[in-house]
C-alpha cells in the first residue's frame, strides 16, 4: 500500500514530464483550405533533430490540484548535456510534505525531434525507472512531454531556461 502511494506521487513527476504528442497540422492556409504539403529537398534534409538541438536546462512545472495519490503541484529543472545523459532536481509536494525528487538517465532524439528520456528516479527513499516519450517543438525551446510507464497517464512541456 505505501509503495502504491509513492508510486502515486510520482504521478506529480510524471506530470511534469509529458504534454508529448502536440500534433502540428502542417499546411492550412488562412482560408483554412489544405494546402499540398512537398517533400524537403536534399539542402533542405538536415534541419532536423539531433541530440544537441536540446541540450541546455529546462524547467518544468506541474499543478495537478487536490490529488490524493499524489503530488499537487511539483517543480524541477531538467538537465540534458547535448550528448545523451539527463539529470532532474527538484520537488513535489501536497497537503502533507514536500518530498525532494531526483533523477539520472539518458535521452534519445530522432531526426524527427521526437525521442524519449529514461530516468531512474528517486521521490524520497524510494526508486523507480521512468519513461517518458518527447517532441521538440520551437526549435528546442519547448519539449513536450508524455509518460510512457504505464499505469501512469500524464503530460506536461519542459521550457527551456538556459
Amino acid at each position: 500500500m505505501k509503495c502504491a502511494k509513492v508510486f502515486g506521487r510520482i504521478i506529480g513527476l510524471s506530470a511534469i514530464f509529458a504534454t508529448l504528442i502536440g500534433i502540428v497540422f502542417y499546411g492550412l492556409g488562412k482560408t483554412g483550405h489544405v494546402v499540398p504539403a512537398h517533400a524537403q529537398d536534399d539542402e533542405n534534409a538536415t534541419t532536423g533533430c539531433t541530440l544537441a538541438t536540446i541540450k541546455g536546462n529546462y524547467g518544468l512545472l506541474s499543478s495537478l490540484g487536490a490529488n490524493p495519490e499524489g503530488f499537487d503541484a511539483t517543480i524541477g529543472v531538467l538537465t540534458l548535456d547535448g550528448t545523451g545523459k539527463a539529470d532532474f532536481a527538484g520537488s513535489g509536494s501536497n497537503e502533507k510534505e514536500v518530498v525532494p525528487i531526483t533523477g539520472s538517465g539518458t535521452y534519445t532524439l530522432k531526426a524527427n525531434c521526437a525521442g524519449t528520456v529514461t530516468l531512474e528516479q528517486k521521490v524520497g527513499t524510494t526508486t523507480s525507472t521512468f519513461k517518458y516519450g518527447i517532441v521538440v517543438v520551437s526549435s528546442g525551446n519547448q519539449i513536450d512531454v508524455m509518460v510512457e510507464t504505464p499505469p501512469f497517464v500524464a503530460t506536461f512541456v519542459a521550457n527551456k531556461i538556459s
